[in-house]
């Protein structure tokens, strides 16, 4: 975290701000990763499953959920990133 020189004013302020953005950040990439091996887990028992006739009731219903989420994790990280979509066609029209 040597990006800040000692010198510079506001460091006091803004070092603290930049651990609680990085920490979130990691949060938000751990809960990506948890969410990911629940859903290939889930998926793959409720396809195992299915072969034996027996097969998860929940498991479509999770794994919409579980996509929902990694959806809106993964907006939030894209955005965290500047990789998020980003459309520019209306601001190339102006001059």
């Amino acid at each position: 975290m040597s990006e800040f020189t000692p010198g510079r004013r506001g460091d006091r302020i803004i070092r603290p701000i930049a651990r609680v953005i990085n920490a979130a950040f990691k949060g938000l990439i751990t809960v990506f990763l948890v969410l990911t091996v629940a859903l290939v887990a889930i998926v793959s028992v409720d396809v195992v499953l299915r072969w034996f006739g027996i097969g998860v009731v929940w498991a479509d219903e999770m794994s919409r959920m579980l996509m929902i989420w990694m959806a809106f994790v993964a907006m939030s990280l894209g955005v965290e990133v500047c990789s998020h979509v980003e459309i520019t066609m209306f601001f190339k029209l102006f001059p």
